[in-house]
């Protein structure tokens, strides 16, 4: 099967037949808080419509690291427009799997910068750094072939889709969170 995820897009892959395959969008709004809280934490897994992501972690740079997934509520600073997701720690490793095993697609992702945040006053604010950032993404093919493709984004609290190429007949899709301040991306998904 073919699926999708993060405003991910996802798609179970076609067997033999030519029939139309649904595309499914993981789109984290289930874990929708209205709250100014910047870390809502989710572990080291999460399942949405067949898909399952997994986080694991680097070596610890600074002390310990927190390996988990972690969301915005809709009232904080660094809250994208929609339920994004993220890593719990800079060089963190996301991979992106059919939850019974299955072949996907992955059609796209949407990727914005997740900014640091500065007290003005009683408020924080985000900061805009306007550096880009860079993210890799390695798909595993049936047959054991790899695909990649690298997007470079500098999208400032705006949730942009990068349409991915050749992200066909995949067991499963990785990349890291990079080593930003402090976590370079969040991201939803869709198929």
């Amino acid at each position: 099967m073919l699926r999708s995820a993060f405003v991910a897009c996802v798609q179970f892959a076609p067997h033999i037949s030519a029939r139309a395959v649904p595309i499914i969008t993981m789109d984290f709004e289930s874990l929708r808080v209205d709250s100014e809280e910047q870390v809502i934490i989710h572990g080291e897994s999460y399942s949405e419509d067949g898909f399952t992501l997994i986080v694991s972690c680097c070596e610890p740079v600074d002390g310990v690291q927190s390996t988990d997934f972690r969301t915005a509520g809709t009232l904080s600073p660094i809250y994208a427009g929609s339920t994004a997701m993220r890593a719990g720690t800079s060089n963190a490793l996301i991979q992106l799997s059919a939850s019974d095993g299955g072949v996907f697609n992955l059609l796209s992702i949407d990727l914005a910068a997740l900014p640091s945040t500065q007290l003005i006053g009683d408020e924080l604010v985000p900061i805009n750094t306007g550096l880009p950032q860079n993210v890799t993404f390695y798909g595993n093919r049936v047959g054991g072939t790899t695909v990649t493709q690298s997007v470079s984004h500098d999208d400032f609290l705006t949730l942009t889709t990068y349409q991915f190429h050749a992200f066909t007949l995949l067991t499963s899709v990785s990349w890291f969170q990079g080593a930003g301040d402090p976590y370079t991306h969040q991201f939803d998904m869709c198929g």
